[in-house]
């Protein structure tokens, strides 16, 4: 049977937004005097749990921690583990996130064969949404941008909601799409390109399929438990709507 609804990640999944975050992760962290410059392949390793986890994981990046610490910082280890102080990271987050805000869509676009992608599914009835760790406004700004009425409906990150990898937002707009189609009955899947991705899947009871153009590679979501990854747009409109 085909899924019938698509929950989407943002970041890394829909969108390369790896330019802008490293420009605003740079500008961020100049504000202490740090001679750093991210480049895209930095903003791809820090992000995915939120703005907060990648401010923390960029400072701890400037104190040489290893690639395994960094994508511990979030899960297993907190900012204060490592000499980091949270309090900076919160000042930091807010100079990053106004700066993001002003520069998100520069460089941003969706990965090649996306829109044709949600043209696809579309055309076949398919409801997609968007779910994201990035700032709400931000989340329902870009999918408008980019997407228009191919996504049905976009949510991010707000005040009282808990963040993925818990199920919350990604629960609610399936509910919300539930509600458009008018059924109760709905055979839904997650896409994404994380171990955050594969963990909220998880968590919401859906099932999951992996892409590997994001933010990590293959090997690493395999490692993280991924069962089934994809490696183009069109490979992912047949495990859709195929579902074998």
């Amino acid at each position: 049977m085909s899924y019938n609804i698509a929950l989407f990640d943002m970041d890394g999944t829909l969108l390369d937004t790896t330019q802008d975050l490293a420009a605003s992760l740079t500008y961020a962290v100049h504000q202490l005097d740090q001679e750093a410059s991210f480049t895209p392949t930095d903003a791809a390793l820090f992000f995915g749990s939120g703005s907060t986890i990648a401010l923390t994981r960029a400072l701890a990046a400037l104190k040489g921690a290893s690639i395994h610490t960094l994508l511990a910082l979030g899960d297993t280890l907190h900012a204060q583990d490592i000499g980091i102080n949270p309090q900076e990271v919160q000042e930091l987050d807010k100079v990053f996130s106004a700066h993001y805000q002003q520069h998100s869509n520069d460089h941003t676009r969706p990965y090649p064969g996306v829109i044709s992608m949600l043209t696809s599914l579309q055309t076949a009835e398919v409801r997609c949404a968007v779910i994201s760790n990035k700032m709400d406004s931000e989340v329902k700004r870009l999918t408008q941008l980019h997407f228009k009425d191919l996504i049905l409906s976009a949510a991010g990150v707000r005040t009282g909601v808990a963040r993925k990898p818990a199920p919350d937002v990604t629960l609610t707009a399936l509910h919300e799409l539930q509600i458009q189609m008018g059924t109760r009955k709905a055979h839904a899947v997650y896409v994404g390109d994380s171990e955050i991705d594969l963990l909220t899947a998880k968590n919401a009871g859906l099932d999951c399929i992996a892409v590997d153009w994001g933010f990590r590679t293959r090997s690493y979501l395999k490692q993280c438990g991924a069962t089934r990854i994809v490696s183009s747009t069109s490979e992912l409109v047949s495990a859709i709507l195929d579902n074998k």
